[in-house]
Formats: structure tokens, C-alpha cells, sequence
């Protein structure tokens, strides 16, 4: 073994015996006892009028309704520590968490006694620019509202986007199931390791990508100029989804399955699983599997590519 190697084990041990007690020291301090923390529900009223909303939060979920009474209010369920400002600034309603937690609140083994929660009454049903940046959280925006431009950033949490969406759609997230409806975006953009992706009655006029690791990703009464679909290992499942440029799948462990899905040019290539179904429109078939039977239409058009290792390919035209 060399003298580096000896010296790294040496420093990795020594940190893992100084956690171990610096967790002891802490837990000693309070007595070897959990914490039970306390949650409080502070309702904000907005008068100011405003047209963007951004959303700084932790572990809250987020949910979105109609105001019952013409009037916004943000009501927050949350601790003393961890509790969220609300303030109307340039045209823009910022919800902003603030942690005044200490370390031993933060590494404690503290069982909060409630779901932490943010809950927007909303009196218009268009604005402009939603934004939200967030850790842990359930995201759910219904279909009664209208957005202009959409951008979620979040590491693990269901994000239900079902609110229209009329310029852009920007969605970036670690370990989430992802489900976007009813929207009309020049753009859309889904990125996320770990989770499903379920798009539904979508229509884009530019880009539609989206890339996955680990899931099953559906698609349903889509269009777009443009789509891209990155898959990892999971399923990939096409419904009723046409391109009027390019339409490109790129599967690693799954099979794809179209029914009823077209795009000017096609190109589809999975590692290892079968590639089925139906599409629109003849096409120029170039088919190639290494392990598994090719059966498409002997056909002209445009160049319709679709390989794979591992899996049988079967396309049929769409009667």
C-alpha cells in the first residue's frame, strides 16, 4: 500500500470518528432525547397587485387555488425556525424561506408534528412569470391558471404542472415525477435523473426535450415542431404525438412503444428493448437490431432510422 493511500484511509477514519462524536456531543447536549417540533399557520394577505411570482423554499409543499373571496393569500404551515416572508416587489410576488435554525436544530433527530405547506389564494387566473427553487416540496399548479413563463428547479418532490403555459416551460429536478398538462409553450424543457415523466394534451410550437435516467417516460396528444426524448432505463410510450420537423427517441434499457406518432423524419435507437406500433405516414425504413427480428413496411418517404441491440422492431402504418 502506498503512503498516499495509507494517509488518505488515515484522514477518511479520523473524520468518520470525529462525526461520530460531534453527533454524540450534540445529542448529549439535549439530553439523548428527539425533538418534537411545532408547527404554526401564518396567513399573509397581499394587497399590492403584481404580475410574477417567485417561491424560495426548503421542504414546504406548494399548491396553487383560486381566491374565494377576489383576494391573494399566502398561508404558510411551518415551524418558529423555518417560516417564509411574503412581500409585492417590482412587480413581483416573492415568497422567500428563512432558516434560523441552529446546527443542532438542523443534524437532531426532530420530528416535525406536520407537513410544512404553502398554500397561494390566487385572484387573477393569468400572470406572467412563475419561478420556484426548492429542495423537497410537492409542487401543484391546476389547470384554472395561465402562466406566461414557467421555471421549477427542484431536487425530489411530484411536480404537477397543469396550468396553460404560453411562452416557455423549464423544469430541472433530481429525483421527481414530473406531470405537465393543457399547456401551449413556444418552448418545453424536462430534465431529471430519477422519476417519471407523464405530458399530456400539449402542443409546442418550437423544442419539446426532455431526458431522464431512471423512469418511464408518456407522452399524449402532443405536438411540436421539434421533439427530443433522452431515456435511460424505462419504458417510453408515445400516444397520438407528431413532429412537423424531426422526431428523435433515444431509449437506453426499454421499450418504446408508438401509437399513432409522426414527424417529417424519425430516428429512434434504444440499447436494449423492442421498438413497436404505429405511425402516420409512409416512410424510408433504414432498421437494424443485433439480437431480435425487423418488421416495418417496404415503403417510401422520408428517412424513418430505427436501431437497436437488443429487442425486435415492428412498425405498421397506422390504418
Amino acid at each position: 500500500m502506498s503512503k498516499f493511500l495509507k494517509f488518505f484511509l488515515a484522514i477518511s477514519v479520523l473524520l468518520v470518528i470525529g462525526g461520530a462524536v460531534l453527533f454524540v456531543v450534540t445529542v448529549s447536549k439535549n439530553g439523548f432525547s428527539f425533538n418534537t417540533v411545532e408547527t404554526v399557520l401564518n396567513s399573509h394577505e397581499v394587497t399590492e397587485d403584481f404580475s410574477n411570482i417567485n417561491i424560495t423554499t426548503h421542504t414546504a409543499d406548494i399548491i396553487f387555488k383560486q381566491s374565494e373571496d377576489d383576494k391573494c393569500r399566502v398561508e404558510c404551515l411551518e415551524t418558529e425556525k423555518e417560516y417564509h416572508t411574503v412581500e409585492v416587489k417590482d412587480n413581483s410576488l416573492n415568497i422567500t424561506i428563512v432558516d434560523e435554525r441552529k446546527f443542532e436544530d438542523k443534524y437532531m433527530f426532530n420530528f416535525v408534528t406536520a407537513s410544512l405547506k404553502i398554500t397561494i389564494s390566487l385572484p387573477k387566473i393569468t400572470y406572467n412569470e412563475l419561478n420556484i427553487s426548492t429542495s423537497t416540496s410537492d409542487i401543484d399548479a391546476p389547470k384554472e391558471f395561465t402562466f406566461t413563463d414557467v421555471k421549477i428547479k427542484n431536487s425530489t418532490g411530484k411536480i404537477n404542472l397543469l396550468s396553460d403555459v404560453t411562452n416557455s416551460i423549464d423544469i430541472v429536478t433530481s429525483t421527481s415525477d414530473v406531470r405537465v398538462e393543457n399547456a401551449h409553450p413556444k418552448t418545453l424543457n424536462v430534465k431529471l435523473s430519477t422519476g417519471d415523466i407523464v405530458i399530456k394534451n400539449v402542443e409546442v410550437t418550437e423544442t419539446f426535450t426532455t431526458s431522464s435516467s431512471t423512469g418511464d417516460n408518456e407522452f399524449e396528444n402532443v405536438k411540436a415542431k421539434n421533439i427530443n426524448i433522452k431515456g435511460g432505463t424505462g419504458h417510453t410510450t408515445l400516444k397520438n404525438t407528431t413532429a412537423s420537423e424531426h422526431l428523435e427517441i433515444i431509449n437506453g434499457t426499454g421499450r418504446v412503444t408508438l401509437d399513432r406518432v409522426d414527424g417529417d423524419t424519425i430516428k429512434i435507437k434504444t440499447s436494449t428493448g423492442r421498438v413497436t406500433g404505429t405511425i402516420l405516414t409512409s416512410k424510408s425504413f433504414y432498421a437494424k437490431t443485433s439480437t431480435g427480428s425487423v418488421d416495418v413496411p417496404k415503403t417510401t418517404g422520408n428517412l424513418c432510422e430505427i436501431e437497436t441491440s437488443t429487442g425486435d422492431i415492428s412498425i405498421k402504418l397506422a390504418e
